[in-house]
């Protein structure tokens, strides 16, 4: 090989082992950094120099990145964090609107964002990028069926981000409230009575319109008292009468209204146990539900109330979200009630590797990672993704090796050098023979 050539690998070899050593530094700087992903330089032959008898190559460095590998999953206590386990990554965009550029991270670490202009809350990267996800049908929740049809990767393709919007915290910001349908009944009469004896119940009443100071107006369900009154039989034996009324003015039947116990004390009328109340409420709305007193006894002693199971709720406000480990984002309302809000959605490439490292533990699509595909942890195309709570996923770096790639790139750029400069001293001893 020529001296010139000696020069020109020795150089090259140089400027690789830099590369790599930049690239070992860039990895040990970010061991602690959620959801970074470790590059490797490997190195390639390059064609250096050529003559008529020899051809001569030098090096050039290549990097890996490491996306698809898996890093350690730690556990933070914090609900707004969550981490991938598997393939997928967090969808996030700038823009509120989604018009900006769609970018991709496996950093789980996300708080919540207020728009100064409306006023709502958001999920965002502690950068301002805002979450991507699917907004629960609500309607759809509440009749029992899927909360989230629109995240079907099937009849999504590679983009779905039609139906994607970022993710709100306060748009179910109330709930509403639901009367009492069902009540549960386990309460004893005197059996040893021979005076009508009163049971109260508290419950949920029909929703009531109420107008604010401001003109505006909003919904209540109230509570309302009712009273049951069990008024004996004298002339037949284990046979009441039941009435209802309300002490604040409301009035309401039983249906059936004559209930008969055998001689232990069990109720045998009506054969199911199963009494309907139509209720007037003093507001003026009505309401019906059924009570089930297949635990009402008469026995001889107190006429009390041992316990009631009431279905039904007031209006409640939101109170706290939480990830599950399917990405639903569930509220939790001041009534006691959940619902899912939200279902984060993750998105997969045919090429994970391929993806374009930005600032700000970003990454951005590009002709190398392939097609996108947008996914849920739930549906059955997505494999072994699972989403853990409370959680974040850390480097997948590898401290022992990055520090066994320095001595060795420490120990090939100090090799190269000495060419370097063994390569100097036989030039300069050249150009002395022309003294």
């Amino acid at each position: 090989m020529s001296l010139w050539g000696a020069f020109t690998n020795s150089s090259m070899a140089m400027n690789a082992q830099s590369h790599a050593l930049g690239q070992i530094s860039t990895n040990v700087t970010n061991i602690n950094t959620t959801g970074y992903k470790q590059v490797d330089t490997n190195f390639k032959t390059l064609l250096s120099e050529s003559s008529a008898s020899y051809d001569f190559f030098g090096v050039k460095p290549v990097d890996y990145r490491r996306v698809s590998q898996q890093g350690s999953i730690l556990q933070t206590g914090r609900s707004m964090d969550v981490a991938v386990g598997g393939s997928g990554m967090f969808m996030v965009n700038p823009q509120q609107d989604m018009s900006g550029e769609t970018f991709y991270t496996r950093d789980g670490s996300f708080q919540a964002r207020v728009d100064g202009e409306t006023g709502n809350s958001y999920l965002t990267t502690v950068d301002g990028y805002y979450l991507m996800g699917w907004e629960a049908d609500s309607a759809a929740y509440q009749a029992g069926d899927d909360p989230f049809p629109a995240n079907d990767p099937t009849t999504e393709g590679v983009t779905g981000d039609a139906v994607l919007g970022p993710i709100q915290l306060n748009s179910f910001n109330t709930v509403d409230g639901m009367p009492t349908s069902e009540v549960v009944l386990r309460a004893n009469i005197d059996a040893d009575a021979r005076t009508p004896q009163t049971l109260g119940l508290s419950v949920w009443g029909s929703e009531t319109t109420v107008t604010n100071t401001d003109g505006t107006t909003s919904s209540s369900w109230p509570r309302q008292s009712v009273m049951m009154q069990f008024e004996p039989d004298l002339t037949t034996k284990n046979t009441w009468s039941l009435s209802l009324t309300d002490p604040n003015g409301g009035t309401g039947t039983a249906t059936p209204s004559t209930l008969v116990f055998d001689g232990s004390g069990n109720l045998t009328t009506p054969t199911d146990g199963m009494v309907t109340f139509d209720m007037t409420y003093p507001n003026g709305t009505t309401g019906a539900f059924t009570v089930d007193m297949t635990d009402l006894s008469q026995f001889g002693g107190n006429t009390q109330i041992y316990e009631t199971d009431v279905n039904g709720y007031a209006e409640g406000m939101l109170s706290s979200t939480a990830f599950d480990d399917e990405g639903v984002l569930t509220g939790t309302f001041t009534n006691g009630t959940t619902r899912p809000l939200y279902k984060v959605a993750l998105a997969d490439f045919t090429a994970d590797d391929s993806l374009a490292l930005r600032s700000q533990n970003l990454y951005g699509a590009t002709a190398e990672a392939g097609d996108r595909r947008v996914i849920s942890v739930s549906n059955v195309l997505n494999g072994g993704t699972r989403l853990t709570p409370g959680a974040l996923e850390q480097s997948n770096v590898d401290l022992t090796d990055q520090f066994s790639r320095m001595m060795t790139t420490q120990t090939a750029y100090s090799s190269a050098a000495n060419v370097f400069r063994t390569a100097d001293e036989m030039s300069q001893t050249a150009a002395g023979l022309k003294k």
